[in-house]
């Protein structure tokens, strides 16, 4: 589980781009993953919460990027 608050990320040029920092709204995702091979991993993801780009952000805090995301990849 990914249980970290996400919040607009003020760095990014992106206006709509969102990250984890401390004082964001809390956060829960469940990555679980279903099949893996050339470099890509293919993924189960469960939110208990909605926030905006909750899964693009959680995916690029953990250092796994949606394959093809023009703003989180």
């Amino acid at each position: 589980a990914v249980d970290r608050p996400l919040g607009d990320d003020e760095r990014s040029p992106v206006f709509v781009k969102t990250c984890v920092r401390e004082d964001g709204k809390a956060a829960r995702s469940f990555f679980r993953p279903l099949a893996a091979g050339g470099g890509f991993t293919l993924v189960e993801v469960r939110i208990e919460t909605g926030r905006k780009h909750q899964i693009r952000a959680h995916a690029q805090w953990l250092g796994f990027p949606v394959v093809g995301d023009k703003i989180y990849g």
